[in-house]
């Protein structure tokens, strides 16, 4: 995506908690959590070599590489819902009800004007969130 991409501004939109309130215990718990941190193991290790990257990038008192400068301008952003998705179960993935997805669709409309509101000036200026701070 860095490669390909001259946009200056990666919006990550999480559909799932990063972390759940309670420790699974039975074993049907613990492989649906397992599922889910496998699911989104590759995100995170990306986002994490992005944040690796943007600091050595800052490091230095020049850019003098095309990817250097794009990761010193690079802004992220991150919209998420965790108090919502801490409180499904990893088995709503397979509900497909017309309610719980008109459900979905609401909460991920009502979360986006939210952090626009509070975040659009941010975008093409500066992140809204900090790698480092959510992947930790």
């Amino acid at each position: 995506m860095l490669y390909s991409c001259d946009a200056s501004d990666v919006l990550v939109v999480l559909l799932h908690p990063r972390r759940r309130p309670e420790v699974p215990t039975g074993a049907e718990d613990i492989w649906h959590r397992l599922t889910e941190i496998s699911f989104s193991s590759a995100l995170f290790s990306e986002l994490q070599g992005i944040a690796l990257a943007k600091r050595e990038a800052h490091r230095s008192r020049f850019s003098l590489g095309h990817l250097e400068r794009k990761l010193r301008r690079l802004n992220t952003h991150l919209i998420d819902s965790q108090e919502l998705m801490s409180k499904l179960s990893s088995l709503s993935k397979a509900n497909t009800t017309a309610a719980f997805i008109n459900a979905l669709r609401d909460e991920g409309r009502s979360r986006t004007k939210t952090w626009l509101d509070k975040n659009f000036r941010h975008i093409g200026a500066r992140s809204s969130f900090t790698l480092d701070e959510h992947l930790y």
